[in-house]
């Protein structure tokens, strides 16, 4: 189904650049978000076999994924940087620096 095929992609990609935003105390793509070599090429890796298994047919059958189109890939991207951008203005509104566990700092 395609709704489930959109969900799938969106969530996924969500939450790999969800792993920046809960690995800092700052500004998550501020200066120097590339140096934690490990955090990207896990991410990179995991959106590079996200990408493998919707070019390969039987891959994508196996996981009952159906082609997404362009629009569907804009979507998600999309979801993604409003998700991003939205706990970064949190962040800055509130003016915390505290890992997005939860826990806020208290004056």
């Amino acid at each position: 189904d395609l709704v489930q095929t959109q969900m799938f992609v969106t969530l996924i990609g969500v939450h790999l650049l969800m792993a920046y935003v809960s690995r800092t105390t700052q500004q998550a793509f501020g200066h120097g978000w590339w140096r934690n070599r490990s955090l990207l090429a896990a991410v990179v890796g995991a959106l590079a076999l996200q990408g493998v298994v919707f070019a390969v047919a039987p891959l994508r059958g196996a996981l009952g994924l159906e082609v997404l189109p362009w629009q569907g890939w804009a979507v998600a991207a999309g979801a993604a940087a409003i998700t991003i951008g939205s706990m970064e203005a949190v962040r800055a509104v509130r003016g915390t620096t505290t890992r997005s566990s939860g826990s806020a700092a208290r004056p």
